[in-house]
Formats: structure tokens, C-alpha cells, sequence
């Protein structure tokens, strides 16, 4: 009786010990796996990190890149706009002129015009040369002759009207031809609309 009481005592005491290593095995376990399992979960933000960080500036790269294009695309479009408002307003002013030229009151405005020019140019008392276009030259040469003392002679009808002035005495030289006038007006209507763009 005594020998089965200590072989009962002993066996409790053994799965007694087994059921603590167990259980302590079964801690160190867990714990071992929550470390590890922790290390892993740190890595892997980590890299989940890294990833997030590297997307962000590739899209971040993109949209600038895409910004840029698209700025420069609007800037082109802007650019042949202005340069085609230009042209059609250039175009007008310059249908306008010729008719003008073409009208009763464009020989006073052009008689006018030179004595204005050859003020400018210091000319008035001095013989001067006056080039206006070969229309208004064939038209008026001998009537301007009459009241100015001046060298007259031709340029293209391309200037459309209006005079030039050389004061070679003075070294002055005045363009103040309508095709002239409406290029620098047009340069000047330019950077206005610029400036507003």
C-alpha cells in the first residue's frame, strides 16, 4: 500500500511537473513568437513605410511633371492666341489706314503730317529729304513741292502712308510712315496684353 501510495504520489508529481514545464514552455513559446512575430510586424511597416514613402514621390514627381507640361501647353496656346489677336487687330488697323489713304481728308492729314515730322526732325527752315510712298508721291508730289522747299522722293507702298523726314544736317532721322506707327502701336498693344496673361 505504501509503494502504490508513493508510486501514485510520484506519477502526480511527474505530470504535475510536466503540466508546469508545459506550460512554461508554452509561455517561452508564446513569447518567443510574439517577439518574433513582433520583429517581423516592425519590418514590415518598415517597408510598408519605405514603399508609401517611395510612391508618394514618384507621384509627386508626375504631377509635377504633368503641372509642367500642362503649364507650358496653356503658355503655348496663350502665346499663338495674343499672336493671333495681334495680327487680326494689325490686319484691321491696317484695311482701315489704306482706306483711309484712299479718302478726301487724307491729303490735308498728309500735308499736316509732314510739317508735324519735319518739326520733330528740326527740319522746318532747312532743306530736308521727305520720302513718302510712291501712291501718295504720284498723286501729290506737286502740290507738297509748292509748300515745302524739301527733297521728295519715293518709298514702297508698303509703309501704306504718312512720311519720312532726314535732317542730315542734324543727323535726325524720323519714321513716322502709318505701317510704322502700327507696328510700334502693336508692339505697344502686345506687352499691355502680355502684362494682363
Amino acid at each position: 500500500m505504501n509503494i502504490e501510495k508513493k508510486l501514485k504520489s510520484i506519477e502526480e508529481s511527474c505530470i504535475e511537473t510536466a503540466h508546469r514545464e508545459a506550460q512554461e514552455l508554452e509561455a517561452i513559446i508564446r513569447d518567443t513568437s510574439n517577439i518574433k512575430l513582433n520583429e517581423k510586424l516592425e519590418t514590415y511597416k518598415k517597408d510598408l513605410a519605405k514603399k508609401y514613402e517611395k510612391e508618394v514621390n514618384r507621384l509627386e514627381k508626375e504631377y509635377n511633371m504633368d503641372v509642367y507640361d500642362y503649364e507650358q501647353s496653356q503658355k503655348i496656346r496663350i502665346n499663338q492666341f495674343q499672336e493671333s489677336l495681334m495680327h487680326n487687330i494689325k490686319t484691321k488697323v491696317e484695311t482701315a489706314m489704306i482706306q483711309f489713304t484712299n479718302s478726301e481728308t487724307y491729303k490735308s492729314y498728309l500735308i499736316s503730317h509732314i510739317k508735324n515730322t519735319m518739326k520733330k526732325a528740326y527740319a522746318e527752315n532747312e532743306k530736308c529729304k521727305v520720302l513718302i510712298v510712291e501712291k501718295d508721291y504720284y498723286q501729290y508730289k506737286n502740290e507738297i513741292l509748292q509748300i515745302f522747299p524739301i527733297m521728295l522722293e519715293r518709298i514702297n507702298n508698303d509703309y501704306i502712308g504718312g512720311c519720312m523726314v532726314i535732317n542730315e544736317k542734324n543727323k535726325i532721322s524720323i519714321d513716322n510712315t502709318i505701317k510704322t506707327n502700327i507696328d510700334q502701336l502693336g508692339d505697344q498693344l502686345g506687352t499691355l496684353i502680355n502684362g494682363h496673361f
